[in-house]
Order: structure tokens, then sequence, then C-alpha cells
């Protein structure tokens, strides 16, 4: 019953938040070391909202040897939403997910653009009420990650293909897809 309040909830705020293109993230893979059987990978991450301004970034490294980045989803009203979600190491191209443990398997990057009920994704010209509205759709795109419907998705980049020391920006596109571009 809450899922579905919490539906109708993101129906009506999708009426005025706007789905538009933009740079969502900047990124740059520094490398991959193998220690003692192990393998890491290491990277910087920063999350931009829709004027291009750095909201926070991530810079460490993740067990494995290439990256990944997943995003939520939403769609809407026919607009569809992306929202970071998580950045990890993985240890194979392409590799699958090994079930609900792997939800808890690297960095969550919510916590960087959620904050006092608003979504920071867009800018502060777009409006308090907006940027609250965003933030509904956010938290309906991830609640739960295992339960997903026609409205809600999980999708991985694989940044595998990435030359390490190159930077990169992943857009958000106007026909609702994921582009990663080398800057």
């Amino acid at each position: 019953m809450l899922h579905l309040l919490f539906l109708s909830s993101c129906m009506t705020s999708a009426r005025y938040v706007p789905g538009r293109p933009y740079e969502a993230l900047r990124f740059i893979v520094y490398g991959s070391t193998s220690e003692n059987e192990s393998n890491t990978v290491s990277g910087k991450i920063t999350v931009l909202d829709t004027s291009g301004n750095e909201i926070s970034s991530i810079e460490r490294s993740w067990p494995g040897s290439y990256l990944s980045l997943e995003f939520c989803t939403a769609t809407f009203d026919s607009k569809k939403y992306f929202f970071p979600y998580r950045v990890k190491g993985l240890n194979t191209i392409m590799e699958k997910s090994s079930g609900f443990n792997s939800l808890h398997k690297g960095t969550n990057l919510y916590p960087y653009f959620m904050e006092n009920g608003e979504c920071i994704l867009y800018s502060p010209r777009e409006g308090a009420s907006v940027r609250r509205g965003l933030y509904k759709i956010a938290r309906f795109a991830s609640w739960p990650l295992f339960f997903k419907t026609k409205y809600a998705s999980f999708l991985s980049v694989d940044l595998s293909r990435c030359e390490s020391g190159v930077f990169y920006s992943l857009f958000v596109t106007e026909d609702g897809k994921l582009s990663v571009v080398r800057e």
C-alpha cells in the first residue's frame, strides 16, 4: 500500500519535474594493480548538477580490475530520470550480478546528491519544488532495488573499455539513454 502511495506521489511530481539531457558525471580511471592475488582499481568520480557544477567527488580504490557505474532509473509521464546509484570494482569485464549480496558492494552515491529532502542533481535555478519532486522520484527509483516495476529499473555502465589516465564524461541524452564520451 505504501508503495502505491509513493508511486502516486512520483507521478504527480513528474508533471512539473522536467526530464532533461545533461552531463551527469565526469570520471577518470587511474588504473589497476595486483598484489597478493587481489586486484584493486582506482579512480575519481565527480557528480555534477544540470548546470555542470560539481556536487561531490569520490577518489579511491575498489577491489577488482575494472570499474562499473550503476544507475537507478524512473520513468513517469514519458520522461526518464537517471540517478547514479553506486560505483564498484569488478573482477571480470561485464560481470553479472551475484544476487542480493552484490547490492551492498561498492560506494553508494545517493548520499552525495540527496540532502534535506531535495535531490541536488538539478541545479538551484530549477527551484526548490522541482528539486523536492526529483527527490521523491529518486527515492522511488532506488526503493527497494530488488522490486522493480514498469516505472523503475536498474542498469550498469561498464567502464572496462575506458583508458587509464583519460577523462570521460557520462551524459544523460535527450532520447533517455546514457552515453560515455572521452573528453
